[in-house]
Parts: structure tokens; C-alpha cells; sequence
């Protein structure tokens, strides 16, 4: 015969109500010995599939039904109780629900325990078992000069590796042992936060993650230098006392004076006036947000007008000028420095992409046959205005005389020539008229940059000496569209000109 247990109202109600349980399920958990909400805070996932397989096939005879029948004995196998799948994942969840409670010392009310807040807490555990194969230990402690970088490293692993009942193992090392005497509520400001507050630091589960935190202190501090500091508490594996002894000799009063000292000078002298390629305004920005956090550890919170003052003071670059004026008289980025960063960060965004390439146009060299009048804007040095082919100003570009180039006549039907042609000219043109141009090129010998124009050895292959009257005329022309300060050289033959 199954043992019979006395129900619980109260828990009976609650799986009839909230989890939907029927009365003979309800009776079938009692009869596994779960009667309280406190007999299931101590449980596993896999305790749970164990009282449920012994719902469905508990074991044992009851007296048979048809026992008065002939051929019938007197007692059957138990054939034991359906239990589905949603039954028993409520019941899991009812089961987690329990021991988080238990994690933050709170009372179970059924009235609060709502299947919406075990469905969130039933998400926690499942973002927690997803997040556990995840974790990488700190690296070993082999140079203290930066411990602070390292202790950062050591409290996010705590944070995040779990204890015996899924609590963060930070609640060990947090600096009260006790509950917080102002009770924030329930999963506030975030169920792990909550944890960390509230889990009891007496009983077994705490001497098991205590232990945990020790194995922790010794993997980062063992062989290096701060094992010194830390091996008295190997014997008693007591990991809270570690940490703070290890706290207390990198960062104690001499680390914070030292670290007040060091914000404070960079508060002074942090400058940024937008000519180095290599400190850039996301990099005065980290140095500022470095000093305040320090300040913060150090005890000595700045308010946010007090940041933005201090960020605008280093802003000396002249073109952010009316940037700092605008953030002053504008509340909204006056009282926020997270605000005001961004707003200047964009604006120096906008400024770089609306800021056009410096095009260096070489249009013209050395010394041409007259005055002419060509793009060149070269000043001659011939023997008289528009001396070259083509009538007044023909040289190789548009001029005010007739185009020399393929074609003839002037530019005629229209402004068509070989001549080089800025960006939006070059769009302006209609597809025949470029397609002209090309033509026009096509007979030209191969560009040249402008570098090589200077020197002697490549003078024979860019430069077109002019024997006419013992003067020399070197053009040099830009190709179309091609990369900034990209300049280029052009050949003609002597009938071209």
C-alpha cells in the first residue's frame, strides 16, 4: 500500500489553480512526499523527473475493482497516475521558483508566485545553462603593476559563474554579509542582482561556493606574485577571505590616493585640437570616461555638468567652436555627457565626409610658346600673343581662339576637345559627346604621371620639345576623373599641334 500523506491545502490549491494540476495529480504528489513548498526548494530537474516516474509507475497493488468477479483476485498492480509533459514542466519550474526564493530569503506568497514570474525565472535558468560552457577563467596574475584591470577580470567571472543553486558566485565577495536593510523588491533591479544582495552567506550551499571562489583566488594567484598574499587561506579554502586580502594590499588607501592623483592630472591636461592622425576624438573621450571612473572608485563622483565642463575646456580644435556653444545652450546636451559626446561625434563625422578631396590640378610646366590662353594659366615667354598654332590662345586646352585639337573648327558644334574636364563637366556632357572625347584621346600616346615631368631621364618620353624659334612649351594634362593628385603627362605629335 502507498503511503498515505496528509495533504497540503495550500500547496494543493496552488497546483490546482495556478499550475493546473488535477486532484488526483495533486494527490499523487503528495503521495511522493512533496506536502510544502519548502520540500521542493532543495530539489534538482532530474529529482523531479523521479517523482514524476514514480507518479505514473509508483509500485505496489491496490485492491482490485472487480474483485467480487469470478477469476478476479483481490488486489492489481498500482497502475499509477497520468503526468504529462506541461504537468511536469510546471512542476520544474515550481521547483526553481522555490529555490530562488530560498536564494534571496524571501517568503513564498501564492498570491506573487504567477506562472508569468516562473516563466521568467524558468528563462533565467535556461540563459544560464546556455551561458556556463561559455565562461573563460581570468588569466594567472603575472604582473601586478595593472591590478586593477585584473581584479575587473576576476569580479566579471564571478559575476557570471554560478554556485551550487544557480546564485552568482559574486554574492561571496560582495562587502555586506547581510540583507540590505532597504528591500529594493522582487527580481529588482535584476534577478541576478537580487542574488547577489540577498543570498545567505550561512549553511552549506555558501561553505560549497566559498570553496568555489577559493579555487578560484588560487588559479589566478598561484606561482605569481600574489600568491604571497593569499596562501594563508589554502588551508581553509576560505575564497572571500582571499579576495579581500588581495583587495586590500593592491588597492588599499596608498592605490587610491595614487589613483586620485593620476584622474585628476589627466582631467588637467587632456587636450584634443584635431591634428594628430593618432589621438583621436574617440580617444580623448576613452581618456576622460578612464579618469571619472577612476574618480568614481575613488570615491569622488563627478556630477555631469562638472564631466562636461571638463570636456568641453579640452576641446581647443577651432572648428568645434560653435559645437561647444551649442552644447551649452542646449539643456539637453548641457546636463548629459554621454549626449554631448555623441552630438560632437557626430558633427565631426558630418564635417569629415562633407569635407571635398584637395585635387592637385598641374595643369601647366616649364615655359609655353606665348601668352596663350589656355587652361594652363602658364605666363609665356614666346614672342608674342597666341604665337602658337591655331590663332590666339591655341594652345592644347580651351582657349579663346579656334581648338587645335582632332575635329578642328571651334569648340565648336561645340566645346568638344581632348582638354581635361572636372568631375561635374564630365557629367554634364551627353553620352555622344563623351564618346567624342574618347575619340579624340584615343590617338594620344600614353599618359605619364607628373612625377617623372621633372627628371631629365624621362624627358624624352612626357615632354614634346618645340624646336620653333628655340622655345620649349611642355603641357601636361589631368586624365579624366582618376585618383586625387594623380597627375599625368599627354604626348602630341607635331601634327596634333
Amino acid at each position: 500500500m502507498a503511503r498515505v500523506v496528509p495533504p497540503n491545502n495550500n500547496l494543493n490549491n496552488y497546483l490546482i489553480t495556478v499550475l493546473g494540476l488535477t486532484q488526483p495529480q495533486c494527490e499523487a504528489v503528495n503521495a511522493q512526499g512533496l506536502t510544502t513548498f519548502r520540500s521542493l526548494e532543495n530539489l534538482k530537474d532530474k529529482d523531479i523527473d523521479k517523482v514524476v516516474e514514480g507518479i505514473r509507475k509508483p509500485g505496489g497493488t491496490i485492491p482490485n475493482p472487480r474483485a467480487g468477479e469470478p477469476g478476479q483476485q483481490a488486489t492489481i498492480p498500482n497502475p499509477g497516475t497520468e503526468f504529462g509533459f506541461i504537468p511536469t514542466l510546471r512542476l520544474k519550474m515550481l521547483r526553481h521558483y522555490c529555490a530562488y526564493m530560498t536564494n534571496v530569503q524571501r517568503i513564498i506568497v501564492t498570491a506573487e508566485a504567477t506562472l508569468d514570474r516562473l516563466d521568467q525565472l524558468w528563462d533565467l535558468k535556461e540563459a544560464i545553462d546556455d551561458e556556463d560552457d561559455k565562461l573563460i577563467a581570468p588569466e594567472p596574475i603575472t604582473n601586478t603593476d595593472d591590478f586593477r584591470t585584473t581584479k575587473e577580470d576576476i569580479d566579471n567571472y564571478l559575476r557570471r559563474k554560478r554556485g551550487a543553486n544557480d546564485c552568482p558566485l559574486s554574492y561571496i565577495v560582495r562587502d555586506n554579509v547581510n540583507v540590505p536593510m532597504f528591500d529594493l523588491g522582487f527580481g529588482i533591479p535584476t534577478y541576478d542582482d537580487e542574488m547577489i544582495l540577498r543570498a545567505p552567506h550561512i549553511g552549506a550551499v555558501y561553505q560549497q561556493d566559498n570553496a568555489a571562489v577559493w579555487q578560484i583566488m588560487r588559479q589566478v594567484t598561484h606561482g605569481g606574485p600574489a600568491w604571497n598574499w593569499v596562501s594563508t587561506y589554502q588551508r581553509t579554502m576560505n575564497g572571500r577571505s582571499a579576495y579581500f586580502a588581495l583587495k586590500e594590499h593592491y588597492q588599499g588607501s596608498s592605490f587610491v590616493a595614487r589613483l586620485r592623483a593620476e584622474a585628476d592630472k589627466v582631467l588637467e591636461t587632456l587636450v584634443y585640437d584635431g591634428r594628430s592622425r593618432n589621438f583621436t576624438f574617440e580617444r580623448y573621450c576613452e581618456k576622460l570616461n578612464r579618469a571619472f571612473e577612476d574618480l568614481d572608485e575613488a570615491g569622488e563622483r563627478l556630477s555631469e555638468a562638472r564631466k562636461i565642463r571638463v570636456f568641453l575646456r579640452g576641446l581647443s580644435d577651432p572648428s568645434l567652436m560653435n559645437v561647444k556653444t551649442q552644447i551649452q545652450a542646449t539643456p539637453a546636451l548641457a546636463d548629459n555627457f554621454t549626449a554631448a559626446v555623441n552630438f560632437t561625434a557626430q558633427y565631426i563625422a558630418t564635417s569629415i565626409i562633407n569635407t571635398p578631396a584637395r585635387n592637385r590640378n598641374v595643369s601647366a610646366t616649364g615655359r609655353t610658346s606665348g601668352r596663350g590662353n589656355d587652361s594652363a594659366r602658364g605666363r609665356g615667354h614666346g614672342r608674342g600673343r597666341g604665337e602658337s598654332r591655331g590663332g590666339r590662345g591655341g594652345g592644347r586646352y580651351s582657349g579663346r581662339g579656334r581648338s587645335n585639337s582632332r575635329g578642328g573648327g571651334r569648340q565648336g558644334a561645340g566645346r568638344i576637345n581632348d582638354r581635361y574636364y572636372t568631375h561635374a563637366e564630365w557629367h554634364a556632357l551627353s553620352a555622344e559627346e563623351k564618346q567624342r572625347v574618347r575619340d579624340l584621346r584615343n590617338g594620344q600616346d600614353r599618359r605619364r604621371s607628373v612625377a617623372f615631368v621633372s627628371t631629365e631621364e624621362e624627358d624624352t618620353r612626357n615632354v614634346r620639345q618645340r624646336t620653333d624659334d628655340m622655345d620649349t612649351a611642355v603641357v601636361i594634362q589631368m586624365p579624366e576623373q582618376r585618383n586625387v593628385g594623380a597627375v599625368m603627362s599627354q604626348r602630341r605629335t607635331p601634327n596634333e599641334l
